[in-house]
C-alpha cells in the first residue's frame, strides 16, 4: 500500500510539471497568435486607409460631395 502511494505522488509530480512546462508553452502561443492578429488589423486599416484616400482623391477630381473626417 505504501509503495502504491509513492508511485501515485510520483505520477501527481510529473503532472504537475508537465501542465506548468505545457502552460507556458500555451501562453507564447497565445501571444504569438495576438501579435499576428495585431499585424491583421494593423494592415487592414492601413489599406482601407489608403482607400478611403483613393476615393476621395476621385471625388474631388469628378467634383462630388465628400464627408470631411
Amino acid at each position: 500500500m505504501k509503495n502504491l502511494m509513492i508511485v501515485l505522488f510520483i505520477i501527481l509530480l510529473i503532472n504537475g510539471a508537465g501542465f506548468f512546462i505545457f502552460s507556458k508553452d500555451k501562453n507564447e502561443k497565445e501571444t504569438i497568435l495576438i501579435k499576428n492578429t495585431l499585424k491583421e488589423v494593423e494592415s487592414n486599416f492601413k489599406s482601407t486607409k489608403y482607400s478611403y484616400e483613393k476615393l476621395t482623391k476621385y471625388a474631388f477630381e469628378k467634383d462630388i460631395n465628400t464627408p470631411k473626417i
